[in-house]
């Protein structure tokens, strides 16, 4: 209930409408991405456009999707799969030519869903700082097998299991500002 009443107070300061998802955005128009200049030759910008669900990003247009190298969803008010029935499954799984960045911060997410990063294995910079986040579960970025960067500074997370980064060669984890009381002896083995 928190999470709902955080939300729509941000979208009322906001002025923004209650709902508004991919979908919505593109619902009318599916050149409407193109229209917007959402699409810069190399990467989506969908940065404080007010949207609240990730529902409809498999709708984005398939030349788009297999040129962009970045994706920038920063400033909204998505949540996460647990607090938005329409969140997608695997949503980011058609971006695969998405190498350079994907920008979640400042948004809602409380959880990192499996399979969010589904197809991403090519994506070098991952920011999550500025969420709600309170605890990373184990092999919660399979798959980024080319992750450089991550950030997850300022949230609230308390706790990261064991083996929450197996699999990653980063170059660079930021944790700053956030609740953590301890650190897994083992989380950043190897």
């Amino acid at each position: 209930l928190m999470i709902y009443l955080r939300k729509h107070l941000q979208l009322k300061n906001a002025d923004a409408p209650k709902e508004y998802s991919i979908a919505d955005l593109i619902e009318e128009n599916p050149e409407k991405i193109a229209l917007l200049n959402l699409f810069d030759g190399e990467g989506l910008k969908f940065s404080k456009l007010g949207i609240t669900s990730l529902y409809g990003i498999k709708k984005i247009d398939q030349a788009i999707m297999q040129k962009a190298t970045h994706l920038n969803l920063s400033s909204n008010y998505i949540l996460d799969k647990e607090h938005d029935p329409d969140f997608p499954e695997s949503p980011f799984e058609q971006y695969t030519s998405l190498s350079q960045e994907l920008n979640l911060e400042n948004n809602l997410l409380i959880s990192i869903p499996a399979n969010l990063f589904q197809g991403l294995g090519e994506l070098a910079y991952l920011f999550l700082h500025n969420n709600q986040l309170t605890s990373i579960q184990d092999n919660a970025f399979q798959g980024l097998d080319n992750l450089w960067i991550l950030v997850l500074g300022n949230n609230r997370l308390t706790s990261i299991q064991d083996n929450a980064f197996q699999g990653l060669d980063l170059g660079s984890l930021c944790l700053a500002v956030n609740q953590l009381t301890s650190i897994p002896d083992n989380l950043l083995k190897g």
